[in-house]
């Protein structure tokens, strides 16, 4: 058995890893950024330590007496923090290292190719820009014999608690969901699945290599609307052609030029505030005047407004109403990433099908929110009051 240090562990997919490494016997350590979503571990005894990958002696000094590391952290400075976890890896000798990746870094619209992993990587959103430079950075220490580590790149993410499917039961209740005529299918993993293909990188050998991770099973939009309309009250649900519900979310956008004079405005977010006050010169940065700030080097401008930018607005057409364009448009990607590599190569076997995994997350569902909950329920049709 293995000890094992699990980052993000108190996010969705973090504490399924959790969950499962204990399981299976391993020593685990959860760390997160901040414990004040770590409720489920703490009600199983669970410590979690609090830690910040913005400080590098702190984190190097953390990691320390580590087998694996396996990185489920997202938001905040991401390719700045996950610098210093490959720094703390290589110094501490950890075995072996394990990243939590995403199907963003193929883009809003990703090329039928993606389908493998041989497919070049095509972000087309500032999120998965992020999430394709932390690839580059763990392939490159990968590279260089630093770390030995495995990328996994999931998809869409179900199973009891998934926010995905969630959001889908809240728009079709409230009418806000347009369906995409035809048979788009939809990339799925349950979060199971995922934490369980995260335990198999780390036992397995291969270093340097990306990794789909899916159910390994296809379904369409249109039967996961249909599983899931019984618990949005069975609200009938619009078609629309596709190039419409396209034309409503804009062509895939290009990467955003950062800009650092508006992105100095969302210094102030704590999270952001947080991550870079770790550093002894931006700490004092902040205590200056906005001025010295413009003084900085070009290539660190950049790197805080890509860390600070706001997200691209989704522009919409009157024909689709007050649709949720940007999770309607999700249908348009249109591909079934492989999984054949993993189960190959790492020996991952899914635990739960597509199926299987819809019903996990109903049981959950209804319990969280039974029929007696009426308006309550974040699925319930608005003026209802009523589940079914």
């Amino acid at each position: 058995m293995s000890k094992i240090a699990i980052l993000g562990a108190s996010g969705f997919v973090g504490t399924a890893v959790v969950r499962q490494a204990r399981a299976a016997g391993h020593e685990v350590h959860a760390f997160a950024r901040s414990t004040g979503s770590s409720w489920e571990l703490s009600r199983q005894g669970i410590e979690v330590r609090r830690l910040n990958l913005g400080d590098r002696d702190a984190t190097q000094a953390a990691l320390q007496g580590f087998d694996a590391v396996i990185n489920c952290m997202r938001g905040g400075n991401m390719v700045g923090t996950l610098d210093n976890t490959l720094h703390a890896v290589k110094a501490n000798g950890i075995a072996r290292f394990v990243h939590l990746s995403s199907i963003s870094i193929y883009g809003d619209y990703p090329d039928p190719a993606s389908a493998s992993e041989t497919a070049a990587p095509a972000p087309t959103n500032e999120y998965g820009a992020m999430k394709l430079e932390q690839d580059e950075l763990v392939m490159a220490a990968a590279a260089r014999g630093d770390v030995r580590a495995v990328i996994l790149c999931p998809p869409n993410i179900t199973g009891p608690g998934s926010g995905f499917i969630t959001d889908i039961v809240k728009a079709v209740a409230s009418r806000q969901f347009v369906r995409a005529d035809g048979d788009w299918v939809c990339a799925m993993v349950d979060v199971d699945n995922l934490a369980h293909a995260a335990l198999c990188a780390v036992a397995s050998n291969v270093s340097g290599a990306r990794y789909f991770v899916t159910d390994n099973d296809s379904i369409t939009w249109a039967r996961l609307v249909e599983t899931l309309q019984p618990l949005a009250g069975n609200v009938p649900v619009r078609s629309v052609d596709p190039e419409v519900l396209r034309a409503a979310a804009g062509k895939p956008p290009g990467i955003p030029k950062p800009s650092f004079r508006k992105a100095l405005k969302r210094l102030v977010a704590p999270e952001i505030r947080s991550t870079l006050a770790a550093e002894p010169f931006f700490y004092n940065l902040f205590a200056g005047a906005k001025a010295a700030v413009f003084k900085l080097p070009k290539p660190v401008l950049k790197r805080i407004a890509s860390v600070a930018s706001p997200p691209v607005s989704v522009p919409r057409l009157p024909l689709l109403g007050d649709a949720n364009v940007r999770l309607s448009a999700q249908q348009l990607r249109g591909v079934d990433h492989s999984c054949a590599a993993a189960m190959r190569e790492i020996g991952y076997t899914p635990l739960y099908d597509t199926e299987q995994s819809l019903r996990r997350f109903s049981v959950w569902y209804t319990f969280m929110w039974p029929p007696s909950h009426g308006e309550g329920r974040p699925g319930a049709p608005v003026g209802t009051g009523s589940w079914l």
